[in-house]
């Protein structure tokens, strides 16, 4: 799929427990309320399971189905057999038409912009495409720097690196942006 066709996408890297869950749902929750529809894509390196043993739908899988479908009111969850990782990038140009942002954990690889999650330890290789920081120390780089309190200031920043909107004063939604913001 070509990038034009790609939903905009962020993906918040970092080092474990560094809080890059909590920059995410944050993001999630604030773009939400904006009125955005979001995709959030995790990003599991060691694999992961999200069905329970012994059920019906694990079961399946364990058949050797190469995708399972649980589907329930207000809910559809894919289960797919793959023997590759997939790429931010193919992952957000498959989604399709009705979203608005997909916003990542994970993922530091991938050339979507990306806010660097600082904790204890460094990332290494750094991660190129940094477009913003949070954490309680900034290193010296040329990206902007929040503090986890300020993930509604992040979300504006995002909005306007990544959608080029910037958020309306008085509502939920957002409008193109009138000028660059300064950095």
């Amino acid at each position: 799929m070509s990038s034009e066709s790609m939903v905009p996408a962020v993906a918040v890297v970092g080092p474990s427990k560094s809080g890059k869950t909590r920059v995410a749902s944050a993001l999630v929750e604030t773009f939400t309320a904006w009125g955005l529809r979001v995709v959030a894509v995790k990003h599991a390196h060691h694999g992961h399971q999200i069905d329970r043993p012994a059920t019906d739908s694990a079961r399946l899988f364990q058949a050797g189905a190469a995708k399972v479908v649980l589907s329930s009111p207000g809910k559809v969850t894919i289960v797919e057999r793959r023997d590759d990782d997939l790429e931010l990038e193919e992952i957000a140009g498959a989604l399709g038409p009705g979203y608005d942002l997909v916003i990542a954990e994970g993922f530091k690889r991938s050339s979507v912009p990306k806010i660097l999650v600082l904790g204890d330890e460094t990332i290494l290789p750094a991660p190129g495409n940094v477009i913003a920081m949070v954490g309680d120390r900034m290193p010296n780089v040329q990206a902007p720097g929040f503090g986890h309190d300020e993930m509604d200031q992040l979300a504006e920043h995002v909005a306007d690196v990544v959608l080029g909107c910037a958020r309306a004063p008085a509502g939920a939604r957002l409008v193109p942006a009138r000028q660059p913001r300064r950095k």
